[in-house]
């Protein structure tokens, strides 16, 4: 089920889930996304179990490498 959701937002196919990716992902939740696998895919950033996701939990697991002004943003 992970694997399906990862597979189905790295549109590069390159093992990573990048912001832009992300992003289009979840705009499109309704036709990408199906509830289930949507809280799969929080499930997935949400490291520490806590029901919320930190922006250091989305620099984790995203590994983009950007300034912290552009993750502010």
């Amino acid at each position: 089920m992970a694997a399906d959701v990862l597979r189905a937002v790295d549109i590069d196919r390159n093992g990573t889930i990048e912001v832009p990716e992300f992003l289009t992902a979840a705009a499109n939740y309704q036709t990408l996304l199906k509830p289930r696998r949507l809280k799969v895919a929080v499930d997935l950033f949400d490291l520490d179990f806590s029901g919320t996701i930190t922006l250091d939990e989305f620099k984790s697991v995203l590994k983009y490498h950007e300034s912290d002004e552009v993750w502010e943003k």
